[in-house]
């Protein structure tokens, strides 16, 4: 599908998505799976290791807020791919469905054309920006370990027991993540073992988080795009009929006797063969309320699938952003740190930010319908077309919008409440510190 191609190609490259060409070819199969149970194995014993640091320094509220940052990242973003894994089947129906959706539009000239295109760059233009603010992360937090590692030179064995273990100790916080496992792993090879462990599963977890956050960000612009073109379609009307601009599937079907199903309210509408329209606008007004309805049924669809997401989503990505901005206070003079900890913060800010940004554009351009149908020339037209022009109106007072966990809904609002509480929390963290 050309308008996410980019989207799906990072699900594939990510391995949640199996690409079209595995399927006719065993040994491609058995190395995708190899690749999928390689990823899982290699991050179980990272996660371990994690959750064994969150109760090993337990009461050092530096390290523990450290560790938490990897620790529910990886489990968020682990679980998301799993999510879409398991299904699997509702996202590539819903992927047809919004291609079905872009065939069977209603054309309003080149206007609607340039729409699509523009609302196609402004997708690849957030994914490659998600994608260019994420993979900063992996690359500024695994260089100065990388470093340490290659300047380390393996000594002697400390005579005393408490030097070993405050040198195991400091080597486990030294890590990408900070993990304790009940062995000393400083000496080579296991320590850097441990470390292409980390980079492998902070790699893997950067490509869930992008591949699955950027895709439906990119089906959010998207619809957006869809209801753009419908507001085109609708301001195009009068036009249209005077240039006998007909649609394509108009050309074919028998609009005697119309039946249209309100996806909404569950109410029918017949069109019946009348003349009493100084100008025939039932054929273009048809197309325009079906594509409505398609445009409704598509965020439904799309809102039962990403909003369980979207909850889970949330609520890490506050944790995540408090104790970023945390370690932002704690490491300000330190710059090698300060800047690992910005980048970690930014990271985690600007999934949110993109959805509620784009779920806000949706909200407004599905309310901008209602005004776009109204600025119609509906005082010329039959009584028959204002009440149907007054239910189009109706079911447009109620914006289209998306939800998380159908708790609050996705916007620029919900977004600035979200920053409130990870200010609050914050607060929270530096006074127990300074404490």
């Amino acid at each position: 599908m050309e308008a996410l191609s980019l989207n799906l190609r990072l699900l594939t490259l990510s391995g949640i998505v199996e690409p079209t060409s595995v399927s006719g070819s065993l040994w491609k199969k058995s190395l995708f799976s190899m690749y999928m149970t390689t990823s899982i194995i290699v991050f179980i014993p990272i996660l371990l290791g994690e959750l064994t640091a969150f109760y090993h320094f337990w009461g050092d509220l530096v390290v523990i807020t450290n560790n938490m940052f990897t620790l529910v990242g990886n489990v968020t973003f682990y679980g998301e791919a799993l999510y879409i894994i398991a299904r699997k089947k509702d996202f590539l129906k819903l992927v047809e469905k919004l291609q079905d959706m872009i065939d069977h539009m209603p054309r309003a000239g080149a206007k609607c054309d340039l729409i699509a295109k523009q609302t196609a760059k402004r997708s690849k233009s957030l994914t490659l920006s998600m994608l260019f603010i994420v993979y900063m992360v992996p690359f500024s937090w695994s260089i100065s370990p990388l470093v340490s590692m290659l300047l380390a030179v393996d000594e002697d064995i400390p005579e005393h027991d408490t030097q070993l273990e405050d040198e195991v100790e400091e080597f486990w916080k030294s890590l990408i993540s900070i993990m304790w496992l009940p062995l000393d792993a400083t000496q080579s090879p296991a320590r850097e073992f441990i470390y292409m462990g980390q980079a492998f599963v902070f790699l893997i977890t950067a490509s869930y988080y992008t591949s699955v956050n950027t895709v439906f960000v990119a089906l959010i612009v998207q619809t957006t795009g869809q209801f753009e073109i419908l507001l085109a379609t609708i301001n195009h009307m009068d036009d249209a009929v005077r240039s006998q601009d007909l649609l394509p599937f108009e050309k074919t079907e028998d609009l005697t006797n119309t039946v249209l199903m309100d996806v909404s309210e569950g109410k029918v509408m017949r069109w019946m063969h009348q003349h009493d329209d100084p100008t025939d606008l039932r054929p273009y007004f048809v197309a325009v309320i079906r594509h409505h309805q398609m445009i409704i049924a598509f965020a439904k669809q799309l809102n039962d699938l990403l909003s369980p997401l979207l909850f889970l989503y949330f609520f890490s990505a506050q944790v995540m952003m408090c104790v970023m901005a945390f370690q932002m206070v704690l490491t300000w003079e330190e710059q090698n740190n300060f800047l690992k900890f910005c980048f970690g913060l930014l990271c985690v800010l600007v999934g949110p930010f993109f959805f509620c940004s784009q779920g806000d554009v949706l909200i407004q351009k599905s309310f901008e319908v209602q005004q776009a149908v109204y600025g119609c020339k509906w005082y010329y037209r039959s009584e028959r077309f204002k009440r149907t022009m007054l239910q189009v109106i109706t079911r447009s007072q109620r914006p289209v919008s998306l939800t998380a966990g159908k708790l609050y809904i996705v916007s620029m609002e919900s977004f600035a409440k979200m920053l409130n509480t990870v200010y609050y929390y914050f607060a929270v963290l530096k006074q127990l510190h300074e404490k």
